[in-house]
């Protein structure tokens, strides 16, 4: 999977909202869509969110909508332990 710059995320995201973290999934994971593993994506943490950015259309798929900052760093946790 190619890698993609911060710069290159944080250009994809609304204006508002700022990348914090951002790491490459290639295995399955939760409830994520498998077809997205498949292609390969990157997840990546927001400001308001968790996202994902696949390669193949480089289309922003919004993944979770975090109802507090604990869900997002147990997410986080889960994902990057």
């Amino acid at each position: 999977m190619e890698t993609w710059s911060a710069r290159h995320l944080q250009d994809l995201l609304p204006e508002g909202e700022e990348l914090e973290v951002a790491f490459p999934v290639r295995y399955p994971l939760g409830p994520l869509p498998f077809g997205m593993l498949l292609r390969g994506c990157i997840i990546a943490l927001t400001n308001f969110r968790i996202v994902a950015f696949t390669k193949s259309d480089g289309e922003v798929r919004n993944l979770v909508v975090p109802k507090n900052r604990a869900e997002v760093h147990r997410f986080v946790a889960a994902v990057s332990g």
